[in-house]
Formats: structure tokens, sequence, C-alpha cells
């Protein structure tokens, strides 16, 4: 059974494919949905660079964790099936490291996660979050597309 599902969601058009595939799969027997969003800190190191000013990282982090914070709450009240129940989270830190280390600590029966996110460039250079969670999660992941 798939009791408790991680989602990661990057708010790209396939974290809406995602999240319309889970509730297919409501029948399955899911109790809890956590829909997560992880803040890419690295993205810091792109912002220091495109601007001459400093950037209060701190202050990003925290209006980046905010506005996270509302369209999660925004997902998780339109998820369609009112009998499971959606939980948020938020974090900080590099997303694949994150998504595998929240799953272990929440033992999840699986982790859904669409396989094109935001970061095309970064992809490009360092390997897909998706395909990282792959190859280093102990825990089932499942790719949507």
């Amino acid at each position: 059974m798939l009791k408790r599902i991680l989602a990661p969601v990057d708010f790209s058009a396939q974290t809406q494919k995602s999240l319309d595939f889970i509730n297919t799969m409501a029948p399955c027997g899911i109790d809890e949905i956590i829909l997560m969003h992880v803040v890419d800190i690295r993205i810091l190191n792109d912002t220091s660079m495109m601007f001459e000013e400093s950037l209060d990282e701190k202050e990003f982090l925290k209006t980046c964790t905010k506005n996270a914070r509302i369209k999660l709450e925004n997902l998780a009240n339109n998820f369609s099936n009112k009998k499971i129940k959606v939980s948020t989270l938020v974090h900080n830190g590099v997303p694949f490291s994150v998504i595998i280390n929240e799953a272990q600590k929440l033992d999840v029966s699986l982790i859904i996660l669409g396989h094109k996110g935001h970061n095309l460039a970064g992809e490009l250079l360092i390997g897909s979050t998706a395909e990282k969670v792959v190859r280093k999660s102990n825990k089932p992941v499942l790719l949507t597309r």
C-alpha cells in the first residue's frame, strides 16, 4: 500500500501533471500526501554573479520560503481528493539532497516527482534533480511526464 507519498514540487507545469497523476492513484490506499518545495540555495550564487549590489541572503531566503508556503497551501487546498490528508513542507538546501533526506526521515512509501522542472540550464550542467533522486534514494521513486 502507498500510505505516505512525498511529492516534491517546483511550481512548474510539471507540478500540476504530477498532482493530477496522484489524484488518479487515490484509490490505491493513499493516506497522506506531503507536498514539499525546496528553495535551492545554489541560486544565491547565481544571483550574486548577476547583480553588483550585495543581496541580503537571509531576507531573500525568507521571502522565497514565504512565497513557497503560500503556493503549497494553495495546491493543498485545491487537491481534489478530500479523503487524503495533505500536508506541506518548505526547506532550503540542495533539492535532491533534501528530498532524499526527508523521504527517509518521513518514512514515505513513494516519492513522486516530475521529470522536467524549472532549471534546464542547471540540468545540462549538473544533472537533473529527478535523476539524482532516482539514483541515490533508497525509497521507490516514480517520475511523471
